[in-house]
């Protein structure tokens, strides 16, 4: 689940993208909580979790002792990483998810906000035949329930009977979530990086109807044009702790077997919609470190010449 950085000979490219305001890449790993699996069998809500602790906190010896307010300076603050459910399986037809992957913030009166990763059987939607879907949702457990977007991602894709047509490729089943914290103006917010999804918005969030992945604002998705949550005074930003989950439900035969797995999870500062999430390989990093050794000889040479 890696992404490949960009070759050593496109550095002077990046440099302008950056200035143009193209999409430029930018290298997440390894990330301060690093990567992670979770495997469960069985059914009947049978689950497993671990907690997603950063360098330097401990949530089982010390619960709750992440501070957003101050973390960033106040500034919102993404739990972010690449998250893989291909290890999962798809639901049956006319069936609802067999599994839940859930990463969860909470703080310490136990309110919380989840990203939460399943697969649903999806009836024929704009000419797509029907199929499994994997769906993204940011949850809560409040009372009443805030708004609870969602968007799902093609298992299979299709051609949709709009005109012009357009084809909806289908996901790999990797996305890149970014659940983003704003202690300071207390909301929360949730974009992935993905592909085939079914939105139809507007760049940035457009309905990824290209063979390549993009960014997707969940809360702004059509269906539910929430914008960020504002959530108040009724979540703690200065006392919270993270916690993964993986469920197998009653969808699951009793014998099944599903893992979730993630790379380079961190908690920092977003990304923005111009900048690519990417792994670099270790040889592209390697060559990438060469090129900016090249480029700097280029210039002293010119400036002895």
């Amino acid at each position: 689940m890696r992404k490949i950085g960009v070759p050593a000979v496109a550095v002077s490219v990046m440099m302008l993208l950056a200035v143009s305001g193209w999409a430029v890449d930018v290298n997440v790993g390894p990330g301060n909580i690093g990567s992670g699996s979770l495997t469960t069998t069985g059914n009947n809500w049978v689950f497993t979790s671990t907690p997603l602790n950063p360098t330097g906190y401990d949530f089982v010896a010390n619960p709750y002792s992440l501070n957003l307010t101050t973390y960033n300076s106040g500034n919102p603050v993404a739990l972010r990483g690449f998250v893989d459910v291909s290890g999962c399986g798809t639901s049956n037809v006319n069936d609802w998810s067999k599994f839940y992957g859930m990463f969860r913030v909470v703080d310490n009166a136990g309110m919380r906000f989840q990203v939460v990763f399943g697969d649903d059987w999806l009836g024929s939607w704009q000419g797509i035949p029907a199929q499994p879907a994997d769906r993204i949702r940011l949850e809560n457990n409040y009372s009443p329930l805030y708004t609870q977007p969602e968007e799902y991602y093609f298992t299979q894709g299709g051609w949709t009977d709009q005109s012009p047509s357009n084809q909806i490729f289908p996901t790999d089943r990797e996305y890149f979530m970014q659940l983003v914290l704003d202690p300071t103006n207390k909301t929360i917010d949730l974009s992935v990086y993905g592909k085939g999804n079914g939105g139809a918005q507007s760049p940035p969030n457009s309905n990824n109807s290209v063979d390549y992945k993009q960014w997707y604002n969940i809360n702004n998705d059509p269906d539910f044009a929430t914008g960020p949550i504002y959530v108040g005074d009724a979540f703690n930003f200065s006392a919270v702790q993270m916690r993964a989950f993986l469920y197998n439900s009653t969808q699951a035969p009793a014998d099944m077997t599903n893992t979730i797995t993630w790379d380079s999870m961190s908690i920092g500062t977003p990304l923005t919609f111009s900048q690519t999430p990417v792994v670099p390989e270790p040889a592209t990093m390697m060559l990438l470190g060469t090129g900016v050794l090249g480029l700097f000889g280029y210039a002293r040479r010119r400036r002895s010449a």
